[in-house]
């Protein structure tokens, strides 16, 4: 039903839901919400992102002059 990606999304999840409760001592909730938070980053920047690579005409000068 899902693909590759989201298996390994959700297992980065728990892993940082795991660290960031144990070692670091954040709670759970509080990773939960870094967590989101950085999922609505990506899905606000990525189009932006896109929509720039797609007006260059060359995607590799893009790649260079962003590094």
């Amino acid at each position: 039903m899902y693909g590759v990606a989201h298996n390994a999304f959700s297992f980065m999840v728990a892993i940082v839901a795991y660290f960031a409760a144990g070692p670091v001592g954040l709670g759970t909730v509080v990773a939960s919400f870094i967590n989101t938070g950085t999922r609505i980053l990506d899905g606000i920047t990525d189009p932006i992102i896109d929509l720039l690579v797609d007006k260059t005409k060359d995607s590799l000068i893009f790649l260079i002059l962003l590094n």
